[in-house]
């Protein structure tokens, strides 16, 4: 894996080199003092992460990555966030997939390059990867945009308003998510919690994310925004589901938003609306079979690991990214229990009509409970019906 660090600061770059040394036999670290240099070495090598300071001479780290988004999408990038103004935080949002504080530590750098390349493992078609590291926002409905406008200009708004609006949508939830707990906004202890998120950023960074730098993305065409508000819907319902699961355990808020996040995947390639997603999509309405069957026997891969591949990205979770990489595939949920990615898995099986995994369920210990989970599945599929009716 290619990584490039730029900053201006020499001592940082020695250090970072040192620190990485013995990791050379995996990681090819290159570093550029200015971002003039960095730019000249992504037009000579393709890169897998790129890691930049937020001020440098001459170019901004938001107009750095920005230059890195259109030269190799498929890197991740990812700013160093130093004493930032918000303002400047803010701008790096549409292109910075993760933050880091500054300074951090080499353990800090060590885990995040590490995990980075699990997210690779993930997701290993460049074709993808490039879609994806396009976008910096996912679809989501205008109602839920004209609506979260109008309860954020109220006055008397408060934290549970806002999310309670946010938590109805995938999109929202995620790049929330993904704010709250980024580095920039010194947040130690992860959160899945919307609610909580809301209260640490403030209504006033909540109305900048929404109004400055379009967290919601616009959809165009009416086939776009019918199928995005089924997914949306759909998910909700997955959630819902699954947090019921849980009942009391820790965990029950995560499997809600996992649950919530399953499909943004299908969000992701909607935008992208790449040919190989339409082929697959179609071949899915034609034979009948399970779309991320089609996924992969088109285009390699299926939308649970773009979506685990985006969500990682941005930093979420790591149990939320899990389970959205497992919604599809049993044999990816490894815990021996009961936890977060068995429940959004098992969850998402129920309300689509289909069996779980007899394995899963004996080796997690549930099978007493199935029956009361599928009827419950059912009821609430009924109740979507009524209401699209």
């Amino acid at each position: 894996m290619r990584i490039l660090f730029v900053d201006d600061e020499p001592l940082l770059l020695e250090a970072i080199e040192r620190t990485l040394f013995e990791h050379a036999d995996k990681w090819k670290v290159s570093v550029a003092a200015t971002p003039a240099r960095a730019l000249q070495r992504l037009a000579e090598t393709s890169y897998d992460v790129v890691i930049c300071d937020t001020r440098m001479r001459g170019m901004d780290g938001a107009q750095f990555l920005q230059c890195v988004q259109r030269q190799q999408p498929d890197a991740l990038r990812i700013i160093f966030t130093g004493h930032t103004s918000e303002e400047t935080a803010l701008r790096a949002l549409p292109v910075a997939q993760q933050f880091l504080s500054k300074p951090c530590s080499a353990d800090e750098i060590i885990t995040l390059i590490a995990r980075t390349q699990e997210l690779q493992g993930i997701l290993n078609d460049a074709t993808i990867r490039s879609a994806v590291g396009h976008l910096d926002r996912l679809p989501t409905v205008p109602r839920i945009y004209a609506e979260l406008s109008r309860v954020i200009q109220d006055a008397s708004t408060g934290a549970a308003d806002v999310a309670r609006v946010i938590e109805r949508d995938p999109a929202l939830c995620a790049k929330l998510l993904q704010v709250a707990n980024s580095a920039f906004f010194a947040r130690r202890v992860v959160t899945s919690d919307i609610q909580c998120a809301v209260v640490h950023l403030g209504l006033r960074t909540v109305r900048a994310l929404v109004l400055q730098t379009e967290v919601f993305g616009k959809v165009e065409g009416a086939d776009h925004l019918e199928r995005v508000a089924e997914i949306q819907a759909y998910c909700l319902r997955v959630g819902t589901l699954a947090a019921e699961m849980m009942g009391n355990q820790p965990g029950r808020d995560e499997a809600f938003m996992a649950g919530l996040l399953s499909d943004v995947g299908q969000l992701a390639l909607t935008i992208a609306d790449s040919e190989p997603w339409k082929q697959a999509r179609a071949r899915a309405k034609l034979t009948g079979e399970r779309l991320h069957e089609t996924e992969r026997a088109v285009m390699g891969t299926t939308h649970a690991e773009v979506g685990a591949f985006l969500l990682g990205a941005w930093g979420l979770p790591y149990g939320i990214v899990a389970a959205v990489a497992a919604h599809h595939a049993a044999e990816r949920v490894v815990h021996p229990r009961f936890e977060v990615p068995a429940a959004v898995h098992i969850a998402n099986a129920l309300l689509a009509g289909e069996q779980p995994s007899p394995e899963l369920i004996d080796r997690v210990g549930v099978g007493s409970r199935l029956d009361t989970w599928r009827a419950r599945a059912m009821s609430m599929t009924a109740a979507a019906g009524k209401t699209a009716a």
